[in-house]
Order: C-alpha cells, then sequence, then structure tokens
C-alpha cells in the first residue's frame, strides 16, 4: 500500500502463482478515500475538474492486453473528454468480459447566449 496523504491512496493484494505473484484484488484512490474491492481493481477519481483528453496523451496504447482496471468510478464537477465538456459527472464502469459496461449522471453544459 502508498499514499501521497489525502490525495492519493493505493492498495493491492497480490497472490503467488507458478508463473509469479498475481494481483488479486486492489484499489487506486484520488481525491477520496480508498475502497478495497472484494475481487478486482477499482480507480475512484474525485476532482473538481478533470480533463481526460489531456490524460489521454500520457497513456500508452495496450493494444490486446487486459487493463489492470477492471472498475471506475468518477466524480467531477466538469469533465473535458472527447473535445467536450460535462458538468456534475457522476460515472461508474465495470469491464464485464471484453465490454465496458457504464452507468452515468451529467448535466449538460449551458447553452450559449443568444447573440444579439
Amino acid at each position: 500500500s502508498a499514499s501521497l496523504g489525502e490525495v492519493f491512496s493505493a492498495q493491492f493484494i497480490r497472490r503467488k502463482q507458478a508463473a509469479g505473484p498475481a494481483i488479486e484484488r486492489g484499489a487506486l484512490a484520488i481525491g477520496r478515500p480508498l475502497e478495497l474491492p472484494e475481487k478486482g481493481v477499482t480507480l475512484g477519481w474525485t476532482a473538481k475538474r478533470l480533463d481526460l483528453d489531456a490524460w489521454r496523451k500520457w497513456l500508452p496504447e495496450a493494444e490486446g492486453e487486459a487493463p489492470l482496471i477492471d472498475t471506475l468510478n468518477l466524480r467531477t464537477g466538469d469533465l473535458g473528454l472527447l473535445g467536450r465538456h460535462f458538468n456534475d459527472v457522476d460515472l461508474s464502469a465495470s469491464l464485464k468480459p471484453g465490454q465496458w459496461n457504464a452507468r452515468q449522471r451529467a448535466a449538460a453544459p449551458p447553452a450559449p447566449s443568444p447573440r444579439k
């Protein structure tokens, strides 16, 4: 386990296998308390503002590899994603055999003011 004050924390439970240690379950928490799941690996992220487009530039392409994280819980007041902004986002997603299933709630961004 590791932590950086109340900003970041992580905990992983490993088990020994013939091929080496494997992660049995674990959690990463950013801006919220750590919640260790019964199985799998969870990322919980709470932030006032989150620009996933900027983060995607730093993430490597993982072709054909199973993702380490199989559950995502995200809460933010302002989410930037695919060139758009979403307000008051509460997203939960889980990986089920090869497919992500998501439940989300987000307020629509304010409509532009009419020009005079």
